[in-house]
């Protein structure tokens, strides 16, 4: 009855209605824009809750996780499950693939230069610091990285020829889609092939001087992957120990027994022989901790593949008590700046006694012979002087930032 009478009279205004029309006449007076009034905000721990019973709607919840690049951490388990975290909005999810899953991800690392991999499953147990998700499965694509493309167009003040832009005219985003364009042929330690290199490169317009600047300074920034990380550490100490020659030598012999770039290997070896004071806020272990430290290293060094885990965080582990990975790290970088020192260092001019010259003395001329023959190449010794001293805090910082000391 009430539903027809109001269908029967659709002129007569609901009386709420009118009182909010003539608020609005009123209004429109005073100014000549009236604000929409906005819905209601109610929190949630204001909301009145339903009990929960049948009368509520069904609904699922399905969780989707998105990676880049494979696990830093991988753990097996006895049935071959591999078992990882990872870090979204704040919250560490914990995953285990299948064998057959994983491998998924895997082969989209080998097959593309940049790829997605799509983790679904559903929201399981809550964890201290997040949740694990429960039946997962596994969808990878290729990545295709849109490009900032140049303006062909010539004005009055702007450069009549386009392929001449050097490294300084590309703005902030071009060199950051330009590092995601490289990022993952550099993390295998190496430059793509030249027609590569010129594909990518085409829609900046850079001269040659420019290209060569840009992908310097990639090298610089660029972090490796575990494995090739951990190929460059081993086959250095491994030469390091009958090696004769000078350190730049030990760099080019490396280069052709890896086939990696050289400058690859050279920004690695500089982060792993960086100095320990970029950890000054932890003290040193006892000497009896790093002496485990130090063992567990060299076994490191000599295994076939590095750990699951990173390595300080393995060692770390392995030790247990309250050691942090952290300290870990900077028992390892004196260790390694150590052997360096000893290897290259020992017999340069400048940490050698001064003898005062006594030009009026006939053994002068033995002094000299005796100061050539056990001194090495001093100009090798300023280069290497340099790799060591030289470290800047954005090579250091960009391998320490997400979990300090760890490799």
């Amino acid at each position: 009855m009430a539903k027809a009478k109001v269908a029967n009279q659709p002129n007569q205004p609901n009386q709420a209605v009118a009182k909010a029309k003539a608020a609005n006449q009123a209004n429109t007076s005073n100014t000549a824009k009236v604000a929409t009034p906005k819905a209601i905000s109610i929190t949630p721990v204001t909301i009145n809750r339903l009990p929960a019973d049948d009368s509520l709607t069904k609904a699922s919840l399905d969780i989707c996780i998105k990676i880049t690049q494979l696990p830093t951490e991988l753990n097996t388990n006895a049935q071959g499950t591999k078992e990882f975290f990872v870090t979204a909005n704040n919250r560490q999810v914990f995953i285990a693939l299948k064998t057959k899953q994983y491998n998924k991800l895997i082969e989209a690392q080998t097959k593309w230069p940049s790829w997605i991999g799509r983790i679904s499953g559903k929201l399981g147990a809550p964890t201290n610091d997040g949740f694990i998700l429960e039946q997962p499965s596994v969808q990878v694509f290729e990545k295709v990285i849109k490009v900032e493309t140049v303006d062909n167009t010539t004005s009055p003040n702007s450069n009549p020829n386009p392929a001449s832009n050097n490294a300084s005219t590309l703005s902030k985003k071009q060199y950051k889609q330009i590092y995601l364009l490289f990022d993952p042929y550099l993390a295998k330690g190496n430059l793509p092939a030249k027609d590569e290199i010129d594909r990518l490169l085409a829609p900046y317009k850079l001269n040659k001087k420019a290209i060569s600047e840009v992908l310097d300074s990639l090298l610089k920034e660029t972090r490796l992957e575990k494995q090739v990380a951990f190929l460059i550490e081993k086959t250095y100490f491994k030469l390091l120990e009958e090696w004769q020659d000078n350190y730049l030598e030990l760099l080019y012999t490396m280069t052709r027994e890896l086939n990696l770039n050289h400058q690859s290997i050279a920004t690695w070896l500089r982060f792993i022989h960086g100095r320990e004071d970029y950890f000054h806020k932890y003290q040193l272990p006892s000497q009896e901790i790093s002496q485990q430290i130090i063992i567990l290293y060299k076994q490191y060094l000599i295994a076939d593949n590095p750990p699951d885990l990173a390595l300080h965080t393995w060692i770390a582990k392995s030790i247990g008590g309250e050691l942090k990975p952290a300290q870990v790290h900077k028992v390892l970088l004196n260790y390694r700046l150590k052997l360096k020192q000893d290897k290259f260092f020992r017999n340069y001019p400048s940490e050698q006694p001064q003898q005062p010259q006594q030009p009026q003395q006939p053994q002068q001329p033995q002094l000299q012979t005796n100061a050539s023959t056990t001194s090495i190449d001093v100009n090798t010794d300023i280069n290497i002087n340099t790799d060591i001293n030289i470290n800047t805090d954005a090579n250091i910082n960009s391998n320490t930032s997400s979990n300090a000391g760890e490799i």
